[in-house]
């Protein structure tokens, strides 16, 4: 067994002292430093309360955008299930007509949705999918300058080709 040395007690009680010494230094200067943030903070605090209000608005509509483009991305699968239930066509011959389609709605004062809707009833009406794309154009054209809605266009001329037995 080792023997405890007056010595040795005094160099415990030492290092004892130091670390309490350098306990009570940290503590001071954790304190300066939490005392001067929370000057900051009370100097700054209408400056953040406003950050933080912009930061939530920009989320907001941020979250607002996004939620208007999911919704429109929908409402386009939407329409346009309706119009390949009823257009017959390739998968080449599809995708011309969708993105026919989608440029004629950047052109047109019409929504996606009332394009999609002529497109559909150009293949119910047995309009030919080479020939869908200028056909729901004209309709939508038609429907912008009468007094007819361009649904009813479609379908009334689609009606009158069949019967007359003209071409596309």
């Amino acid at each position: 067994m080792a023997r405890l040395t007056i010595d040795g007690v005094q160099g415990v009680i030492t290092g004892f002292r130091q670390v309490g010494q350098a306990a009570v230094e940290y503590s001071r200067t954790a304190q300066k430093a939490g005392t001067t943030a929370t000057r900051w903070m009370d100097k700054h605090s209408d400056q953040l309360g406003r950050l933080g209000g912009t930061l939530l608005k920009v989320g907001a509509v941020g979250a607002l955008a996004l939620g208007g483009l999911a919704k429109s991305a929908i409402d386009w699968e939407s329409a346009w299930a309706g119009v390949t239930k009823t257009v017959d066509g390739t998968p080449q011959q599809m995708a011309a007509i969708e993105a026919g389609l989608r440029s004629m709605a950047k052109e047109l004062p019409s929504s996606h949705r009332e394009i999609a809707a002529v497109a559909e009833a150009a293949g119910q009406l047995g309009v030919k999918s080479e020939a869908i794309v200028g056909f729901t154009r004209t309709m939508i054209d038609l429907g912008e300058t009468t007094n007819l809605s361009a649904d009813e266009a479609a379908t009334s001329l689609a009606q009158l080709m069949n019967v007359m037995g003209t071409s596309q």
